[in-house]
C-alpha cells in the first residue's frame, strides 16, 4: 500500500458511520471522522486542567480509530455486542500491520497501543474523553429524538445503554465529573421528551 492509498484509505472514516449508533436506529448517525473529532476536541478543552503531555494526548485522540478505516467500526459496548472486545483488537493490530507496509508512520502504532491497553495517564483521559463524546452524542440525539424508539432493547430505554457502557469505564476524576454533568443533562432531556409524548 503506498502513501497515497493509506490516505485515501484513511480518509474513508469521513463515510464510516458508528456501528452503534446504525444498530440503535439513528437517523444520519455521525462517522467515525467525526467521533475522531470530537475526541481530539474534548481532549484540546480539557487536558490543560491537567498535567499531562498535552501534545501526546492529542495525537493518540486523532488516531485512535484510524485501524477502523480497514477494520471497520464494530459494536462492542453494553447493549450491541458483534464481536468480543479481543476479536476487535485483532482485527485493528492486523490493520496497524497493513499500515506499516506503507513505511515510516512515526510512533502512530505505538500510541494506539499506549491508548487501546490505557498503559499511561495520557491513555486513560483519552479513554474517557472517547466516552465522554459518545455521551455528548447520546445527549444530542436524544434531545433531537433522532432514533428509533423500536429499537430498545430489553435492558435500557431510549440511549441510556451508551450511558450504561461509559459508567462503567469511566476512570478519571474530570471524565468522572464531566460525565455526571452530561449525564444530568441527558437525563433532564429524556423527562421533556417523555413529557411532550
Amino acid at each position: 500500500m503506498g502513501q497515497l492509498e493509506f490516505l485515501l484509505q484513511a480518509i474513508d472514516l469521513k463515510d464510516l458511520a458508528r456501528k452503534g449508533w446504525e444498530l440503535r436506529g439513528v437517523e444520519a448517525p455521525e462517522k467515525v471522522a467525526s467521533h475522531s473529532w470530537g475526541v481530539t476536541l474534548l481532549t484540546m478543552r480539557f487536558v490543560a486542567e491537567t498535567e499531562l503531555d498535552e501534545l501526546r494526548a492529542m495525537k493518540m485522540a486523532v488516531i485512535h480509530d484510524l485501524a477502523e478505516a480497514e477494520a471497520g467500526d464494530r459494536a462492542i459496548g453494553e447493549v450491541y455486542q458483534e464481536v468480543s472486545q479481543e476479536q476487535k483488537v485483532t482485527e485493528e493490530v492486523e490493520a496497524w500491520d497493513n499500515f506499516e507496509e506503507i513505511g515510516d508512520i512515526g510512533n502512530w502504532r505505538e500510541l494506539w497501543e499506549e491508548f487501546e491497553n490505557e498503559t499511561s495517564t495520557e491513555a486513560e483521559f483519552v479513554a474517557d474523553m472517547d466516552l465522554l463524546d459518545m455521551c455528548l452524542t447520546a445527549l444530542k440525539y436524544e434531545r433531537q429524538q433522532r432514533y428509533d424508539s423500536s429499537k430498545n432493547t430489553d435492558d435500557y430505554d431510549h440511549l441510556d445503554g451508551f450511558f450504561a457502557t461509559a459508567d462503567k469505564k469511566i476512570r478519571t476524576e474530570i471524565g468522572r465529573e464531566i460525565y455526571e454533568s452530561i449525564r444530568t443533562e441527558y437525563q433532564e432531556a429524556k423527562r421533556q421528551n417523555s413529557s411532550d409524548t
